[in-house]
């Protein structure tokens, strides 16, 4: 099974609760699957845990109890058994690894999209895909540049997965 799904915007205070619930529907739909499944998703939401393991070594602040807690619990703490891809790619590849991390100094190893003002940008991660545990990743890049240039204000985010299934 492939899915897309656009979470939705919490960016004004109203829509909160509604995000809240989105991201709760979606884990609890992922729970009760019972094919592979890929997930391609616009978080709408930077996790904060992407830090910890791009940059290893920083001071790492746990997530607290707060209106971010059930975005950041469907990364971080996920109910479910679908594996960040990207960070699939990324854990036998140290040497990607270390470049993006000179490319990038003040970011997540894959930004996907600059928050904030045009005085203040956050460069953020909203771009996923996720997957059950019968696939496994050969390639994959994160196309932020490129998204921009086409006007887009996410990135293009390409992935090989291959599908095992055990008989």
């Amino acid at each position: 099974t492939a899915a897309s799904w656009h979470a939705p915007n919490a960016a004004k205070a109203e829509n909160r609760a509604g995000i809240a619930a989105a991201y709760r529907s979606v884990n609890h739909w992922v729970r009760g699957r019972q094919d592979p499944l890929v997930i391609g998703a616009d978080a709408n939401h930077g996790a904060r845990w992407t830090r910890t393991l791009d940059f290893p070594g920083e001071p790492f602040q746990a997530i607290k109890e707060d209106d971010w807690l059930d975005e950041n619990r469907f990364w971080a703490q996920p109910d479910h058994d679908l594996r960040d891809m990207w960070f699939e790619y990324l854990q036998d590849r140290p040497e990607l690894v270390a470049t993006l991390r000179v490319e990038r100094p003040e970011g997540p190893s894959a930004i996907s999209y600059t928050r904030g003002s045009s005085k203040n940008p956050t460069p953020d991660r909203f771009d996923y895909i996720l997957a059950s545990p019968e696939f496994s990743v050969t390639h994959m890049t994160y196309e932020y540049e490129r998204a921009k240039v086409a006007g887009s204000d996410h990135a293009f985010v390409v992935s090989s997965l291959q599908l095992v299934l055990h008989h």
